[in-house]
């Protein structure tokens, strides 16, 4: 009797067992299933072909992920879109997801540091233990600086050199009859031309001051050499 029990015990549990290990490949497959499908979404969305309005392109991503938590590649388009919808906060936080999920992606870290520093003005990075940290982007190192994409570089200097003080002042000379004989200008000039300038200035910097801050590498690579005086 006892041995017939054992029999029963042992055949339910390799009866459980199967349905256990043939659920998880079927939720498997359809997550790789829907994995393509969301590919083929975003591609199209890239090429500006798909047969999808925005709207119902979130609306998907958010069934698929309903589905399939786990699955970046949703996240990511959900993120795409509401940038381009200028929803920064919204893509920010399905582009961090993203990097969560796959944080050895750098695509996606590439794509989420652009979206962080419009969005919030940080720069966010990958610890070893696969946790995100940001950082205000002015507080991060020469070293961090040159681990960013070009693009992101591209975004700090333009912004950097677009504050530069460019306001010029006129001064009006008169002679002793109050009679107005020249005028001059005066502003600041820099010896940086654009931001790719800066960009190059700071990447060199970074080959022997890499743990510098960035805020104050860009400052001593702007106004160095910068000289206020006559611009006429």
């Amino acid at each position: 009797m006892n041995s017939l029990r054992l029999k029963t015990v042992c055949l339910l549990s390799l009866f459980w067992g199967f349905l256990f290990v043939s659920g998880c490949t079927s939720a498997q497959e359809k997550c790789l299933a829907l994995r393509e499908e969301v590919k083929g979404l975003y591609n199209d969305y890239v090429d500006e072909i798909s047969a999808l309005t925005k709207s119902q392109i979130v609306a998907r991503c958010d069934q698929v992920i309903e589905k399939c938590p786990a699955l970046a590649l949703a996240y990511e388009l959900k993120g795409l879109v509401q940038w381009d919808n200028d929803n920064l906060k919204g893509a920010f936080r399905n582009y961090r997801k993203a990097v969560e999920l796959e944080p050895g992606s750098r695509d996606t870290l590439d794509n989420a540091g652009l979206v962080a520093f419009l969005a919030e003005g940080v720069f966010i990075s990958v610890g070893e233990d696969g946790r995100i940290a940001s950082t205000p982007f002015p507080e991060i190192t020469l070293g961090q600086y040159t681990e960013c994409s070009d693009e992101l570089r591209e975004l700090w200097c333009e912004k950097s050199f677009n504050r530069l003080p460019r306001k010029r002042k006129t001064v009006t000379l008169v002679d002793q009859s109050g009679n107005e004989v020249d005028t001059m200008e005066f502003g600041y000039t820099y010896r940086i031309d654009s931001a790719e300038d800066l960009d190059g200035i700071l990447l060199r910097m970074a080959e022997e001051e890499s743990g510098t801050l960035l805020h104050k590498a860009t400052f001593l690579a702007t106004m160095s050499g910068a000289d206020y005086g006559r611009t006429d």
